[in-house]
């Protein structure tokens, strides 16, 4: 597999919007994006809101059926295979925002199944993966500080 060089390129902007209507109308073309909010600790309003979308990298697996960008395959460790896809890239400089990209999405409670024996599960009913995640091409960073 070929390495990517991800790089980033920050641009201060305002706009009256806020982040769950920008996320809103970029939800409506890029079905594969999402909204990070950040809160720590008792705080009531997130310092920073993450939207990103237009996946770099799409990583899907349920038990060793694996798919990325679309190419389905078996693997004998679905998280080894993720390891794998993910020395294909090269993250470069990684900028001053707290999060400047990356993998984000899930691990279904299923995945536990490659480390540990466990009974047999109940009937998958809503055949959701066993992980999921995407590496955006384009990140936004909301700071409700600035």
């Amino acid at each position: 597999m070929e390495k990517r060089t991800l790089t980033n390129s920050i641009r201060r902007v305002n706009i009256p919007f806020t982040p769950l209507e920008v996320y809103a109308r970029i939800r409506s073309v890029f079905d594969k994006s999402f909204l990070l909010e950040s809160v720590e600790g008792t705080e009531k309003i997130a310092r920073y809101s993450f939207i990103g979308f237009d996946p770099l990298l799409e990583f899907k697996s349920k038990g060793r059926d694996v798919e990325v960008n679309g190419e389905s395959y078996m693997v004998e460790d679905p998280y080894e295979e993720l390891s794998r896809v993910l020395h294909s890239f090269d993250c470069g400089s990684v900028g001053t925002l707290p999060f400047s990209g990356g993998l984000v999405g899930f691990f279904s409670y299923d995945i536990v199944r490659f480390f540990e024996s466990l009974p047999s599960s109940l009937p998958d009913t809503l055949s959701c993966p066993d992980a999921h995640f995407i590496i955006p091409a384009y990140l936004l960073c909301f700071d409700h500080l600035k």
